[in-house]
């Protein structure tokens, strides 16, 4: 029989210092039905590089845990 292996590890994931949650629900416009399984990225304002990103829920809700500063929210 025929057989395929993949063997990887994935490095551990950096816990963020104390800072901020940014949190929401992403609807539909014009109905605001909870759209879920949205990517959300938390884009740093000054340069746009991602700092933190997720995917909603069933409800279309989301939580980032980020460090404080000022961000722009990307979907």
């Amino acid at each position: 029989a025929n057989t395929t292996r993949a063997d990887g590890a994935l490095p551990p994931h950096r816990r963020t210092p104390p800072g901020a949650l940014i949190t929401g629900t992403v609807t539909e416009t014009g109905t605001d039905t909870p759209l879920p399984d949205v990517h959300v990225m938390a884009l740093h304002a000054a340069d746009y590089r991602i700092a933190r990103g997720t995917v909603t829920d069933t409800h279309g809700e989301y939580t980032l845990d980020v460090e404080a500063g000022d961000y722009k929210l990307a979907y």
